[in-house]
Parts: C-alpha cells; sequence; structure tokens
C-alpha cells in the first residue's frame, strides 16, 4: 500500500491499518497538525470505512494545523449562537404557551446546542493556551458555572414539570448566562485569528 501524508510518501511497514492510523495521527500531533480527511484509491472515506476496507492500494491522509481547526470551530461557534438564543426563546414562548410537546423536544436541541458550545469553548480555550484573564472581563469559569447551575435548576422544574417555572429560568438565568458567553467567544476568536497570521 502506498501512504502519502499531505502528498508526501511516508515509509511504513504497517498492514494494520488501525496501527498505521494511530501512527499518522502521532506524527500529524507531533507536528501541530491534525487529521482532518482520508482518501482511498481517491475517493474520500471516513475512518471507520478506511479500517474495514480490503486491499486498499493508495492511501493520502490529508491534515489540517489545530489551529486552524480552532478557528473554524469557534467561528461556526460564532455563527450559530445567535440561532441557539433564538431556539432558547422560542422553548420559553412554546413553555408559556403551554405547547409542551414542541417545547420539549426543542429543549433537548437546544441543551445538546449548549453544551456543543460550552465543549467548543473548552477546548478551543485549552487548545489555544488561553487563559481566563484573557478572555472578556476574565470571569469565563465562573459565567460557565452560574451556566451550569442554572442548567441544573431547568432540569429540576422539569422533572417536577413545573412548565412555568422552568420557562421563568430559562428566560431570566439561562438566556442571559448564554449572552454573556458571547465576549468569550469573541475574545477566543481574536486570539485564533492572532495565531494563524
Amino acid at each position: 500500500m502506498i501512504i502519502t501524508i499531505d502528498g508526501k510518501k511516508l515509509e511504513l511497514n504497517l498492514d494494520d491499518k488501525e496501527l498505521l492510523l494511530k501512527e499518522v495521527q502521532q506524527r500529524l500531533l507531533d507536528k501541530g497538525r491534525i487529521l482532518c480527511s482520508i482518501k482511498a484509491d481517491g475517493e474520500e472515506i471516513e475512518e471507520d470505512v478506511f479500517l474495514s476496507r480490503q486491499d486498499v492500494e493508495k492511501v493520502d491522509f490529508l491534515s489540517t494545523s489545530i489551529r486552524q481547526c480552532v478557528l473554524e470551530s469557534l467561528e461556526s461557534a460564532e455563527s450559530y449562537f445567535p440561532a441557539l438564543l433564538n431556539g432558547m426563546e422560542r422553548i420559553v414562548e412554546f413553555l408559556e404557551g403551554e405547547e409542551t410537546d414542541k417545547a420539549l423536544k426543542s429543549l433537548q436541541q437546544g441543551i445538546e446546542g449548549i453544551g456543543w458550545l460550552l465543549h467548543t469553548m473548552r477546548n478551543s480555550q485549552f487548545l489555544l493556551g488561553a487563559e481566563d484573564k484573557d478572555l472578556g472581563d476574565g470571569k469565563l469559569k465562573e459565567t460557565w458555572a452560574h451556566l451550569e447551575g442554572a442548567l441544573k435548576k431547568a432540569s429540576l422544574a422539569l422533572e417536577k414539570a413545573q412548565m412555568l417555572e422552568l420557562a421563568y429560568i430559562i428566560r431570566n438565568e439561562v438566556i442571559p448566562l448564554l449572552d454573556g458567553l458571547s465576549p468569550y467567544i469573541e475574545g477566543l476568536l481574536s486570539l485564533a485569528r492572532s495565531a494563524i497570521q
């Protein structure tokens, strides 16, 4: 099998594709890069497909810099952020309008969105080596803690089927705390952009 990383031939004698994939990922990490796609015999495929595919003649592992990946993730977060806030407002409207089924479906998506946003921010902060003091008012961890506390309160109201209480918590605690994340996202984006230039 001919193996290349970003078009450069790699001399490796590994028949085990899992070991090959791990070796490639480690080599990329050592260079501050991560695997972004795999082309087997000219066809772009997922990792699991690569691992299961037999008789691959040529594989090209394509990478991107970790910083570029962080920048792209943060840009996605920034563009998704207004939709997340609007979605949370809609949940409140559904709850107050006694449209519980719609509210619960939307709430699940909203919670997943918040989880993704926090995960993206935490990973980006770590990968950029940013400290809280470098971002916004320097109180990012406190804001996260308050948001997580508000989400726990909302979860308890949901468990007790207190829909108006849930609407109140989302409107008066969750949404303002979410909105307060905006300067931190902007700060992370600024750091990521300056690191790439």
